[in-house]
Order: C-alpha cells, then sequence, then structure tokens
C-alpha cells in the first residue's frame, strides 16, 4: 500500500496495525517513496535457549571423543602415520 506522509501521520495507529499484520506500506513525500512502515521480526519461540543448547554441544562432544587420548601434536601425526603403514 501506498500512503502520503499526512495519511500516515493522522492514521498512525492503524498503519503500525496493518504494518504488524503483515502489510508493507510506502510512505510519500511530494509524490515520490521515502521510507517503507513493515511489521517487525518476532521471535523464534522454537529456538533453543543457550543453555539448552551448551548442554547439548557438550554431551555431543564428550561422546564424539575418541577412546585413543592423544598428548601432543606429534603423536597424533605419528599415530596418524603408523594407521597407513
Amino acid at each position: 500500500m501506498n500512503a502520503d506522509l499526512a495519511d500516515v501521520s493522522r492514521d498512525l495507529d492503524s498503519m503500525v496495525k496493518r504494518a504488524s499484520e503483515g502489510e508493507e506500506i510506502v510512505i510519500l513525500v511530494n509524490g515520490q517513496p521515502m521510507a517503507r512502515l513493515v511489521g517487525a521480526l518476532v521471535p523464534d519461540k522454537s529456538r533453543v535457549d543457550r543453555a539448552t543448547w551448551a548442554a547439548e554441544l557438550e554431551t555431543n562432544a564428550n561422546a564424539a571423543i575418541c577412546s585413543k587420548a592423544v598428548a601432543t601434536p606429534q603423536a597424533f601425526w605419528d599415530a596418524s602415520r603408523a594407521d597407513r603403514f
């Protein structure tokens, strides 16, 4: 929808309501588009909070640790080479 600046300032409440319902309002000044009024992004409620994510990450990381613990980078490379020969 296109609306003149005077119309928007007069009916701002209804314009904000329409924008929050998903409508895009282009604000015109002297017939030229100058701004857009759009609804704000609503946070996704299905997202996992940071603490839950961190706990899950730690659980998965602990499960992924292999049984061969390598103390140094040199030991890692030695073990890697031994597998190839």
